[in-house]
Order: C-alpha cells, then structure tokens, then sequence
C-alpha cells in the first residue's frame, strides 16, 4: 500500500513555493540581462560547494525513495537515471534501472548508468558510497532528510 503523507505531499500541504527552479529541476536561470543561463553554486548538508551546469545536471540518481519521489513531484523524472529499491510503487519510475537499495547500494549499477549528479542522504546512505564516487569523478550531493525544515531546504535546492 502507498503511503500518501511522503514528502512531496507534506510539501504541498505546507504550501511551499518552488520560485524558478532548483539545479535539478527543469527550470533554467538566466542572468539579469537574459543571455544565457546563469552559473551558479549551492552548498549541500555538508558544507561542500556544487557547481551548477547551465540546464541544471540531466542524468541524476536519488539515493533515497523520497528523494526520487521528490524529483518526481518537482516534474524531473526524465532526468532520473535510476532509483534505489523501494521505489517500485512510484509509477514514473517502475522503468527505471535499479541501483540497489539505501542502506546497500550497487556501485558497479551506479557507475553504469554514467549520472552526472548523484544525490545522497547524510543519515540513510554508507559514507563509502561518496568516497567511491569521489575517487570515480561523479559529483554528488548531500541532503538531510530528518525534518520538515530539511524537506524545505531540499525542495528550494532541487
């Protein structure tokens, strides 16, 4: 059975505003005069700077099922590359590759699927999976996901 109070939904009830878009979502920001799209760096729960290509990044894989439900919700499923386990109820990412689950991911299925952004949670996902991803060159990101608050910060960054 579903559980119909996850994240994307608390947000909602709450009322949050998703203004133009995170680094994920399709949503592209242009400096003021309107030229080209604006390069810019957000800063993720550890304290770690990400560039942000123009266009935002296109092949990403959410280490979490709220996080692949939350970039579901914010419309960026065509740029999910794969999804963890239990993620199987979440209709837009039946399809998806699997790439093992929070607590167990399978580096070999990430490192595959090529992603130009991977998105850990600090508290769900082994620390090993971001030392492997730094010595194999992917850029990841890191979120909390243990309060309200900590849903807020990552829908405005998403």
């Amino acid at each position: 059975m579903r559980a119909y109070w996850t994240p994307p939904v608390i947000a909602a009830l709450l009322g949050l505003s998703l203004g133009v878009g995170g680094f994920v979502t399709p949503a592209a920001r242009s400096d003021p005069s309107g030229s080209a799209p604006a390069v810019r760096q957000v800063t993720d729960a550890l304290d770690r700077s990400l560039v942000v290509p123009p266009g935002g990044f296109r092949r990403v894989i959410p280490m979490t099922p709220a996080l692949a439900e939350t970039l579901v919700w914010l419309g960026a499923e065509e740029r999910i590359a794969g999804v963890v386990q239990f993620t199987e109820d979440i209709d837009e990412l039946r399809e998806k590759p699997r790439v093992g689950g929070p607590l167990t991911p399978n580096a070999e299925a990430i490192l595959r699927l090529e992603p130009d952004l991977v998105i850990l949670n600090r508290d769900h996902n082994p620390a090993s999976l971001a030392e492997l991803l730094d010595r194999a060159g992917v850029r990841y990101f890191v979120v909390r996901e243990s309060s309200l608050a900590d849903l807020e910060i990552n829908v405005q960054r998403l």
